[in-house]
């Protein structure tokens, strides 16, 4: 995996990671399936004239707006490794999942978006 690809993850974890210090339900399946949702339209399949939404389903208006800088910023990091790497949807979505791309404290991809095995 390109160490790029793992950094902008790492990121993106620490980042969802800061905001679950304050706004646990980040972990609640209803947000974790909007916060994938948003990576897959925006990032995995990218759908022509998609915008990150507004709401995830977090309590507070902070809440949602710390994802979607978070969802934004990476979206924004990797869109231009992924096309210059040529990488299929599959292959996006293994970078998006990949393991060794962790919070400090342990946290993976797929406590913060849960698993997809195949797009």
């Amino acid at each position: 995996m390109s160490a790029e690809l793992q950094a902008a993850l790492s990121t993106l974890l620490d980042r969802l990671n800061a905001v679950a210090e304050n706004h646990g339900e980040i972990f609640d399946t209803d947000v974790r399936e909007q916060m994938f949702d948003a990576v897959y339209l925006s990032v995995l399949k990218p759908r022509p004239g998609y915008t990150l939404p507004e709401r995830f389903g977090m309590y507070e208006p902070e809440g949602n707006r710390a994802v979607r800088e978070a969802l934004e910023a990476y979206a924004q990091q990797v869109l231009p490794i992924f096309e210059q790497l040529q990488f299929t949807p599959q292959q996006r979505l293994e970078a998006f999942q990949d393991a060794e791309a962790t919070t400090p404290d342990g946290l993976t991809p797929d406590e913060f978006f849960g698993y997809l095995e195949t797009i």
